[in-house]
């Protein structure tokens, strides 16, 4: 089970396409074929990759303007 703050993240994230994408495709592909589906979670990496970094920059602007 999920906490409200949990759900609320991936709800606005920036990833959140990406994040459905490979969850679907992992839901529907058998076990032994987990593979099947690793072009859709690297997308899903490389995006959340790229937030973070902007999250980064954000906070870091956001301190200098701070002093």
């Amino acid at each position: 089970m999920q906490t409200k703050g949990t759900t609320q993240r991936v709800e606005q994230s920036a990833c959140r396409k990406e994040s459905q994408l490979a969850l679907a495709c992992a839901s529907s592909q058998p076990p032994e074929n987990k593979s099947a589906c690793d072009a859709l979670f690297q997308s899903y990496k490389d995006c959340r990759k790229l937030d973070l970094e902007r999250v980064i920059r954000e906070r870091v602007e956001k301190r200098k303007s701070a002093f």
